[in-house]
């Protein structure tokens, strides 16, 4: 009787590299730059009121920062950067930052997915 491995045939077992189940894993269609901001609009369409009031926040932040050489691009950006920036923010808009941790919080987490979002864009678009 032919031994199998977790029910696979014997020549896979061969490569210990293998994910598990990889075959199903298949890439799926690349987006091209429109369909990914589309897609990306209508999940952020999704967020909480609170939440959106915080996201438009976080997008004008970025507009300011949309130039060549900003520090958004950079490989590897920095804790201090963000900081500033964030208290920029907070300082253009006190009415509309001020809150607790929870809410700070969650306006850095979407100030740092935009940035995400846009040098995700940058690279589809370059």
């Amino acid at each position: 009787m032919e031994k199998r491995y977790r029910g696979y045939p014997p020549e896979v077992k061969k490569v210990p590299w293998m994910l598990y189940r990889r075959e199903e894993q298949s890439a799926g269609p690349v987006l091209t730059g429109n369909e990914l901001r589309s897609e990306m609009d209508y999940l952020r369409g999704l967020y909480p009121s609170a939440a959106k009031r915080k996201q438009v926040l976080a997008e004008e932040a970025c507009d300011l920062l949309e130039y060549p050489g900003s520090p958004m691009y950079d490989e590897y950006p920095d804790r201090e950067f963000l900081y500033r920036e964030l208290l920029k923010v907070r300082e253009r808009h006190p009415e509309e930052t001020m809150g607790g941790t929870e809410e700070q919080d969650l306006l850095q987490v979407l100030f740092v997915n935009e940035i995400y979002r846009r040098r995700i864009l940058n690279r589809v678009e370059n």
